[in-house]
């Protein structure tokens, strides 16, 4: 007796199957050693992941590399190792979706080294960078996706040029600059934060101010002999447009800046306790802080859209004479008068 309608399976149909079902056993068992491999990775520190990469197979550290993001090296950790410096670079290169990296306290790093680690992380997602504590003197910074570049802590800096048209917020704390920074086609640069920089004069923030009015920006500079006597020379470019906040802390040099800006909303000064006749002229300034200088003894504004200022602390330590009655005033009180008769009510004044 014949069968009809059935026929034995073709054995490489049944071939085709199996394999497919093995892709998929293969598939769900990478996904659980994926995870499993994340989850351990999360419990231990940057250091302890590197120590016992050797123990993962190639596929394992690629997703390790895939997962650290936002990343901070200390010179504790890797003080026992040789070549620190090439060290960094190649194992932060292959991180593929590195966003933040931190240098911190590496005797080592010096301008070689960061301009290599720039050359070699240039991933897409690279946007901030903080070097804090290293041996950086005159380094150049020229990235293409870095937007965030802090640089904190090193002693031995004398200036820093900054080339980025993708950079938006520049902070510096603690760094005593002999020059003035380069922010050459910073294009995109919004936020300047300078804290704690005891070597800024007025004359080093009008060079860093004058990179960003027409007909006033250079794209490079080299300066010889004292500051007063400095000779430059430098190839005129458009401006960036794109300065909107500048926040200067316990930055004592600065006495009596002379503060021009076309773009500028923000403006604040803090703990500026050398400060004493301020010239201001930014028609687009909003807001301005002058918190704790307290020797101020005048403020010249040109600010036809300001609409919020500070006067915390200001003028404590100064006394401005009266005409009328011989009778003393302070300083702030002089100042608030000023502003109150130039702006009316266009102001609001904290004090």
């Amino acid at each position: 007796m014949s069968s009809i309608g059935k026929r034995k399976p073709d054995d490489k149909a049944i071939d085709k199957r199996d394999n497919k079902r093995h892709k998929s056993l293969d598939a769900e068992s990478s996904s659980l050693d994926k995870a499993l491999v994340l989850k351990i990775i999360s419990f231990l520190t940057l250091e302890e992941s590197i120590r016992y990469f050797s123990l993962l197979s190639k596929s394992m550290q690629k997703i390790v590399y895939e997962f650290l993001t936002d990343l901070t090296l200390s010179y504790e950790s890797w003080s026992h190792l040789e070549n620190i410096n090439s060290r960094i670079i190649k194992f932060t290169s292959k991180l593929t979706n590195l966003k933040s990296l931190t240098i911190d306290g590496f005797d080592e790093f010096n301008d070689m080294a960061l301009n290599n680690l720039l050359h070699k992380n240039v991933q897409s997602t690279f946007a901030e960078l903080h070097i804090r504590d290293c041996a950086i003197v005159n380094p150049r910074v020229n990235h293409d996706t870095l937007k965030v570049l802090k640089i904190s802590t090193c002693n031995n800096i004398s200036t820093i040029a900054v080339q980025s048209t993708s950079l938006e917020t520049f902070e510096v704390f603690d760094c005593d600059f002999e020059r003035a920074p380069k922010l050459i086609q910073c294009t995109s640069l919004a936020n300047i934060k300078l804290n704690r920089c005891r070597k800024l004069t007025d004359h080093k923030l009008g060079l860093i101010l004058k990179q960003f009015i027409p007909n006033g920006g250079y794209a490079n500079s080299q300066s010889q002999g004292e500051e007063a006597n400095e000779r430059r020379t430098s190839v005129q470019v458009d401006p960036p447009q794109t300065l909107k906040k500048l926040y200067l802390t316990e930055c004592e040099p600065l006495s009596n800046p002379v503060m021009q800006s076309m773009t500028l909303v923000d403006l604040r000064f803090i703990n500026c306790r050398s400060m004493r006749n301020p010239i201001i002229t930014c028609p687009m300034l909003q807001n301005l802080q002058l918190t704790w200088c307290e020797n101020l003894e005048n403020l010249t504004l040109g600010c036809d859209t300001l609409k919020a200022l500070d006067l915390t602390g200001t003028g404590v330590n100064n006394t401005a004479v009266g005409a009328q009655n011989s009778q003393t005033s302070s300083v702030r009180e002089s100042i608030l008068s000023a502003v109150k008769t130039h702006y009316s009510d266009q102001v609001t004044v904290s004090y």
